[in-house]
């Protein structure tokens, strides 16, 4: 028997530290919660680090935007309003600041959820 239950844990997330690794998973988590019938763009996990490192998260809005408007050119415009919330939900998980920062992630699913379903809120946006 192991000491360690990091796997069956990590539906809770209830791990002590915050490690880098985990943004990946939660944004997966949120992802699936909040377009349970959409598939997730794993490669734009990819490009938002890369903004991360060129940006910083001072400039999170022109790293949203830039990579957006890079995945709207490439998955098509029906892909738009679910690519926008995929990148509000890397934007997110970047920029909160706690000692328990999983603590905010079902009042963002619920933000995420309802931009999924509104689909005036990006066209109008715009």
């Amino acid at each position: 028997m192991s000491g360690r239950s990091t796997r069956s844990s990590l539906g809770k997330l209830v791990s002590q530290e915050t490690v880098p690794d985990n943004i990946v998973t939660r944004t997966m988590k949120i992802w699936n919660a909040c377009f349970p019938n959409t598939n997730y763009p794993g490669f734009a996990v990819f490009l938002e680090k890369n903004m991360k490192n060129n940006y910083g998260i001072t400039n999170f809005t022109k790293r949203t935007v830039k990579i957006s408007t890079y995945l709207h050119e490439t998955l098509g415009s029906e892909a738009m309003d679910a690519t926008i919330a995929h990148e509000l939900i890397h934007v997110y998980l970047w920029y909160i600041d706690s000692p328990n920062p999983w603590d905010h992630d079902e009042i963002f699913m619920d933000l995420a959820v309802a931009l999924g379903k509104d689909d005036s809120l990006s066209k109008s946006a715009h």
